[in-house]
């Protein structure tokens, strides 16, 4: 029992409440599969409902991938205090229960006004449909759970690197549209949606490599902490991001056959990316 409660103190609660050392190779390959229960979890509701995943969906989660950015750099920046949901893993669990909540009173809302729009449709012929998309009503959800801390917590902010954070979007923008262009040349299946976890990831690189080369940050997961040192520069992230992502959107174009499973993980490698991204450029223009 002691041992069990050393291994999860030292690799899970510690790294917690450390500045520097919040990830680690048990924790991060832990808090994946956590993260891999959940997104497992959102599909099976999105199978249940028989809704089409595209890119109305990565709409409908947009404003909680904010949120939780957003909710993570109050953290950092000691506006929120470090409790279990507002830091890994506890925060993936908050903000999916969150987002998971307003995705059924979306569907609820957009099946309950399709059925009353029948109805009413039989009396006035010449009645337009309502348009309340769950996507609609879940984005609107989202942005007024996000607006809410945003304006409470945001009073404590100031402005510090705002030029790093225009930096940050360009650089990103740039390395993905350049990526985009010639995998469009290369592959003619390369249509938007397969570019979505190239535009969030190249915004993560350039908010790590921006914020730790030229702000002095540091980079807390392992892997590229250890690519970093080894390269002494954190432009290493564009090739680390790129020579994972460019063979696993190939694969996913060509071993999952369901266009809804394919459009998930892609949208779901995109939020991770975006996720990341965000708080970072968050910090970054917020100092």
């Amino acid at each position: 029992m002691a041992l069990a409660f050393d291994f999860i103190n030292k690799y899970f609660i510690t790294p917690i409440y450390s500045n520097t050392n919040e990830y680690n190779y048990i924790n991060s390959i832990t808090y994946g599969l956590i993260a891999a229960g959940i997104l497992f979890l959102i599909y099976k509701v999105f199978e249940k409902y028989e809704l089409k995943i595209n890119m109305k969906f990565f709409l409908a989660v947009l404003p909680f991938i904010f949120l939780g950015s957003m909710v993570r750099m109050f953290v950092d920046k000691n506006i929120i205090p470090v409790r279990f949901f507002t830091v890994a893993p506890g925060i993936y669990l908050s903000i999916a229960s969150i987002f998971l909540l307003a995705l059924f009173i979306s569907v609820v809302i957009e099946k309950l006004a399709k059925i009353n729009y029948e109805k009413m449709h039989r009396i006035f012929p010449s009645l337009k449909p309502a348009g309340l998309s769950y996507w609609k009503t879940s984005f609107a959800i989202g942005f007024i759970t996000l607006i809410i801390p945003a304006v409470f917590y945001g009073r404590f902010l100031k402005f510090e690197h705002v030029n790093h954070g225009i930096a940050i979007l360009l650089l990103g923008f740039t390395a993905a549209s350049i990526v985009y262009f010639i995998l469009l040349r290369v592959w003619k299946w390369f249509v938007p949606i397969f570019a979505l976890p190239i535009f969030a990831h190249m915004i993560d690189a350039s908010s790590t490599f921006i914020a730790v080369d030229f702000l002095g940050f540091v980079e807390k997961h392992p892997l590229p902490t250890f690519l970093i040192g080894l390269t002494h520069t954190a432009a290493i992230m564009y090739a680390l991001k790129l020579v994972i992502l460019i063979p696993a959107v190939y694969y996913i174009n060509k071993e999952v056959k369901s266009e809804n499973m394919r459009n998930f993980i892609l949208i779901a490698i995109a939020v991770l990316g975006l996720a990341e991204g965000v708080r970072n450029l968050l910090t970054v223009v917020f100092g």
